[in-house]
Order: C-alpha cells, then sequence, then structure tokens
C-alpha cells in the first residue's frame, strides 16, 4: 500500500538510483515511489510511468526527491512532482513510446533513446533499457 516501485526510509548520504524503469505499480501512497524519514532520493535517468491509482510520488516527513535526465509520464493520477522537489534538469513528461510495456525496451522514436532527448540534452539512455524494435503504429 506505501510505495508500489520503490519505497525509501533511509539512504547513505549521496545514493544514486540510475538507469531504472518504474513503470506499471500501484500503492495508495507512491504508486510509482515513497519516500519516508529524514531522506532524500536521487533519481537519474529513470522512467517513472504508466503506475496505477495513488499519486505517482508520496513523501512523509522530512522526505525528499531530486531528479535528472528522467522522463515521469501517464500516472493514473497525475504526474506532479512531490513538494519537496529538486529538478536536476533534463526531465520531462512524454510517452516513453515502449515497445510493449511488459519487456519495458523502446520504440526507435522514443523521446527515452540516446539522442532522442526533447531538449537536445545528452542524457543518453533514459531507462533501463534500450531501443528494441521500430516505430509501432498506433
Amino acid at each position: 500500500s506505501k510505495g508500489g516501485g520503490i519505497s525509501v526510509t533511509s539512504l547513505h548520504e549521496g545514493c544514486l538510483v540510475t538507469g531504472c524503469t518504474i513503470v506499471d505499480n500501484a500503492a495508495d501512497l507512491g504508486s510509482a515511489v515513497r519516500i519516508y524519514g529524514n531522506t532524500v532520493l536521487n533519481l537519474e535517468r529513470c522512467i517513472v510511468a504508466f503506475n496505477r491509482e495513488g499519486a505517482a510520488f508520496s513523501e512523509d516527513l522530512t522526505g525528499g526527491l531530486a531528479m535528472g535526465c528522467s522522463d515521469v509520464f501517464g500516472h493514473a493520477q497525475g504526474d506532479n512532482f512531490p513538494s519537496d522537489f529538486t529538478d536536476n534538469g533534463g526531465n520531462f513528461a512524454l510517452d516513453p513510446l515502449f515497445c510493449d510495456l511488459e519487456s519495458g525496451t523502446l520504440q526507435a522514436d522514443s523521446p527515452c533513446a540516446a539522442g532522442n532527448h526533447p531538449d537536445g540534452q545528452d542524457c543518453g539512455v533514459v531507462g533501463a533499457l534500450p531501443v528494441a524494435c521500430d516505430k509501432l503504429s498506433r
């Protein structure tokens, strides 16, 4: 019920989660990520998308979230960041264009594929997996 994809209560200073895909999770508090306690979770080059039920992010007490070069998109209750959010730059909110949701691989025209960042930033691959299919017809 708390933190469908990631639930954090304490971290070592400077801890970083990088190159991950947090997709299709559900929880009342933080369908994607829940941060509880006096800690800041740093996410870089991550896809946080299509999580169900509660808001994508939840923070309690003095928890915080810092993100950079990440895609946050398509959550049941919106793509809003928590109140104590640090934008490290390069974040965007676009459909990651998965080949299919189960595999988590990217279409060639995905904004998360290397060289396709919507702002032209050099983030490399955003998410855990590379391009594995051509553009799908929708």
